[in-house]
């Protein structure tokens, strides 16, 4: 089985770290990405080129680092979009500048990212395209009104895409993990953009606890989530 090059944003930790070091057991080859390129250090290796990709950047920016991207290893087989984060909050306590930076990052990123890498894909007539959702674009949770309607979104994106990308022979899947142990719960990771509102209190505080005690113990491991991913895109045959 040959090598891949895969692109991977939100290499920092959580799956993104995790299919970095799977796919470098392998033999793959990967960009990995985040928004600060010092904390990807630990990753740099001969077959791991890091660089800095901030999905709230213009689409001009994005496409520079796409094409950065592209030279490291003479193109690129597989795109995994993997960054985005968890924000907290009731719909009545939410301002429309908190949803809008929720969807800036977890939805408008993605699509300029998978923009970006579309005329290089089209291009190659094969390729892959791996989104990483959630749980929440399928349920909506109580607290996280923001983030859910993001993934939500996401969702809908994909379906659209999909169809659109088979048109050339580009592959694409949705990953929608539960509960895995990733840093989504880490206090310095969750954010809360609310006003605070009295009624809200008692519930704030019941979720603040369930946050704090399910961090560090979810059932899933991502290095085993990791491990299937990359077997089901081996598995296509790219």
């Amino acid at each position: 089985m040959s090598p891949l090059s895969w692109l991977i944003t939100g290499c920092s930790s959580g799956f993104g770290e995790a299919l970095a070091l799977e796919l470098v057991k392998r033999g793959d080859r990967i960009i990995a990405t985040a928004r600060n390129v010092d904390s990807l250090e630990h990753l740099r290796g001969n077959n791991v080129h890091t660089i800095a990709l901030d999905l709230n950047n213009s689409q001009e920016d994005i496409d520079k680092c796409i094409h950065a991207a592209q030279e490291a290893f003479g193109g690129i087989d597989v795109l995994v979009n993997n960054a985005s984060y968890l924000t907290g909050g009731h719909l009545e306590q939410v301002r429309d500048i908190h949803f809008m930076e929720v969807y800036k990052t977890n939805l408008i990123g993605t699509v300029n990212v998978t923009r970006a890498i579309m005329p290089h894909f089209r291009a190659r007539n094969a390729a892959m395209v791996v989104f990483m959702g959630s749980m929440s674009g399928w349920v909506g949770n109580i607290g996280a009104t923001s983030y859910c309607a993001s993934e939500f979104a996401l969702e809908g994106v994909f379906e659209g895409f999909q169809q659109e990308a088979a048109l050339f022979g580009i592959k694409s899947i949705i990953i929608e993990p539960v509960y895995f142990r990733t840093n989504i719960f880490h206090p310095s990771r969750l954010r809360i953009d609310t006003d605070p509102l009295e009624a809200y209190e008692e519930i704030n505080k019941q979720m603040a606890a369930f946050a704090s005690a399910i961090h560090g113990t979810q059932p899933g491991d991502p290095g085993k989530a990791a491990a299937r991913i990359a077997d089901v895109v081996h598995g296509e045959d790219l």
